[in-house]
């Protein structure tokens, strides 16, 4: 009876430890579809920006739109001056300051419509409001200046021989708002010239003259190599050191003629370009010049940038 009992203690012992064995075993481990989800990776913030950047479509290429008077195409966003402002550019800026361009007028250049200007009414109010005495005083350059070719400025600014020849002894700042005048009488032919949206679209919707930097004188350099110009057997004799600008054919083009003058960059002080005054042989057409004080070596020609297209 004894060993009975025993034998059935064992027994029940046997069966209570595999039991527990077999309830670990089944808590230590997961089904296999919980497995499966928990290995999922999860998609990274790169891989999203990724795709999103492979849904983007290229922007559309711009054809460009008709040049801005007295320019060609730089690069997508810019044109600049086939030639340097002349004698008879800038007597054409010192007239209009003289009829008008009050502080009032400017202020409505700059606010005019894109197109459908009535031309004549403006006109009429441009000179009823008058000049601005105090800038025209300003822009005006010293007549009884003697230049260094021995003729006064006087004769080589007003005498119309020397009508295409470059402006020179211009200051910095009379450059800079001559480009800001240009700016605003395009703006103005553009709004005056054109009687609708549809008209009026073959033209940049906002544009800005101003003096180009020196990096981009050095891109014109290097764009337009094939027209600089060495011969000058093809100017007139003039008494002027100065050359007068290159003749144009039916597609203008940029022309840089060296030992004409040094041309004014948007830094004051800085100039670009070798001068008739310069005696530098190495045909360092990006030579930097420094300046201070107008010369008559000193002319200067403006970029337009495309600030709305």
């Amino acid at each position: 009876m004894k060993k009975r009992l025993i034998f059935v203690f064992i027994l029940c012992n046997f069966f209570f430890v595999n039991l527990l064995i077999s309830q670990q075993e089944k808590i230590g481990k997961e089904p296999k579809h919980v497995k499966a989800v928990n290995n999922q990776k999860k998609p990274t913030e790169k891989a999203d920006s990724v795709k999103k950047e492979e849904k983007k479509k290229p922007e559309p290429v711009r054809k460009p739109k008709i040049a801005p008077p007295g320019t060609v195409m730089l690069n997508d966003s810019l044109y600049i001056d086939i030639n340097p402002i002349k004698n008879i550019d800038y007597r054409e800026f010192i007239s209009f300051l003289s009829i008008t361009y009050s502080k009032e007028v400017r202020d409505s250049l700059d606010r005019l419509p894109l197109w459908g200007l009535e031309y004549e009414g403006f006109r009429k109010f441009m000179r009823l409001s008058g000049n601005d005495k105090e800038l025209l005083v300003r822009m005006r350059i010293r007549l009884d200046q003697v230049l260094s070719w021995a003729q006064s400025l006087e004769e080589y600014l007003n005498n119309p021989y020397y009508n295409n020849n470059p402006i020179v002894c211009v200051s910095f700042n009379q450059a800079k708002e001559y480009a800001a005048w240009r700016t605003r009488i395009v703006m103005f032919k553009w709004a005056s010239d054109t009687k609708s949206e549809k008209e009026r679209a073959k033209y940049y919707t906002k544009v800005r003259y101003r003096l180009p930097t020196p990096e981009e004188w050095d891109a014109a350099i290097d764009k337009f190599s094939d027209n600089i110009i060495l011969n000058k057997a093809i100017f007139p004799v003039n008494v002027a050191c100065t050359y007068p600008a290159v003749p144009q054919g039916n597609k203008p083009a940029f022309y840089y003629v060296p030992w004409n003058v040094a041309e004014l960059t948007n830094k004051e002080n800085l100039a670009v370009g070798l001068s008739w005054y310069d005696r530098d042989t190495t045909f360092n057409y990006k030579k930097r010049v420094e300046y201070y004080a107008p010369r008559d070596w000193l002319g200067f020609r403006c970029v337009c940038e495309i600030v709305e297209y």
